[in-house]
C-alpha cells in the first residue's frame, strides 16, 4: 500500500510531500520526487530544518497549520501530529487538501542524512590527506633547506658576506 501524502513545499523543481500515512513504522514521513519522477524517501522533520530554499505552500488550513508558528493548545496538538506521531491528521485540516496516493517509496529509497554524512566524509578526508601531504612537504622542504645550508661543522656552506661585496658593500663588519 503507497503511503498518502500531501505536497507541501518545492525545492527547487524538486517536490516535496508529507506522509499522512506512517509507513511501517519507519522513520521516513516525507517524500522527494524529481523532475525525473524518481522518489527519494527523507526524515521530513530533519530536511526542512537542513534546507533553507524551501517554498512552502500555505494555501490551506494544513498547510497553514504545518508551517504557522502555534502556540498554547495548537502547540501541543501540532507536537502530537508532526512530532510524536501520536495523533493522526485531523479529517478538518485535511478537507481542502489533494491527497496523491501514487507516491511509490520502492522506486529508490534514500535517507537524507546518511548521503550528507557520506559527502562530509569524503570531503573531510580528501581534505585530511590534502594537510597531511602538505605537511609532509613542508617538513622534507624544511630538511632539505637545512641541510643545504650545512657546510663542514654545520658552518654554513654559503657566505653571505661575498655576495654582499660582489655588490659593492663594505664586508669589514
Amino acid at each position: 500500500m503507497n503511503p498518502r501524502g500531501i505536497l507541501v513545499a518545492t525545492n527547487g523543481d524538486d517536490k516535496v510531500y508529507y506522509f499522512i500515512d506512517d509507513i511501517a513504522n519507519s522513520e521516513m514521513d516525507g517524500a522527494i520526487i524529481s523532475p525525473d519522477g524518481s522518489v527519494q524517501l527523507i526524515d521530513f522533520g530533519a530536511y526542512i530544518l537542513t534546507e533553507p530554499f524551501l517554498r512552502e505552500y500555505r494555501h490551506t488550513d494544513f498547510h497553514r497549520f504545518l508551517w504557522g508558528r502555534n502556540t498554547g493548545e495548537e502547540l501541543d496538538r501540532w507536537m502530537r501530529i508532526f512530532v510524536y506521531k501520536t495523533q493522526p491528521v485531523d479529517s478538518e485540516l485535511l478537507k481542502d487538501v489533494k491527497i496523491e496516493t501514487t507516491i511509490s517509496p520502492k522506486i529508490k529509497s534514500k535517507h537524507y542524512f546518511d548521503n550528507r554524512a557520506m559527502e562530509f566524509k569524503s570531503l573531510n578526508s580528501s581534505n585530511q590527506m590534502e594537510l597531511m601531504s602538505g605537511v609532509s612537504a613542508n617538513r622534507k622542504m624544511h630538511k632539505q633547506v637545512r641541510a643545504a645550508g650545512r657546510g663542514t661543522n654545520n658552518a654554513s656552506s654559503v657566505d653571505w658576506r661575498s655576495s654582499w661585496a660582489s655588490n659593492g658593500e663594505n664586508t669589514n663588519g
